[in-house]
């Protein structure tokens, strides 16, 4: 089965609160998990066209995304990153 493709990316980022940027994707990627809206299987967008498309830099994305593959919620495999079931 091919993996499915996120297409919308609706995860709020707001530059006025005082939790850093990555932070906030990264809680809004845990949160998409948890309500199976990010299922086992699915592919992200490559971290430079999810930050330009939250309008974050990539070294945001990319720094949440380590952090979501070392805490289990998401595989890294090759250049494609995957989310794990929790």
């Amino acid at each position: 089965m091919p993996a499915q493709k996120v297409v919308d990316f609706k995860i709020e980022i707001d530059e006025r609160k005082r939790i850093p940027l990555y932070e906030q994707f990264k809680e809004g990627i845990v949160e998409r998990i948890r309500k199976a809206q990010l299922k086992p299987g699915t592919s992200l967008p490559p971290g430079r066209q999810i930050a330009e498309k939250l309008e974050i830099s990539y070294w945001a994305v990319e720094r949440a995304m380590r952090e979501l593959v070392k805490e289990g919620f998401l595989c890294r495999i090759s250049l494609k990153i995957d989310p794990l079931s929790h």
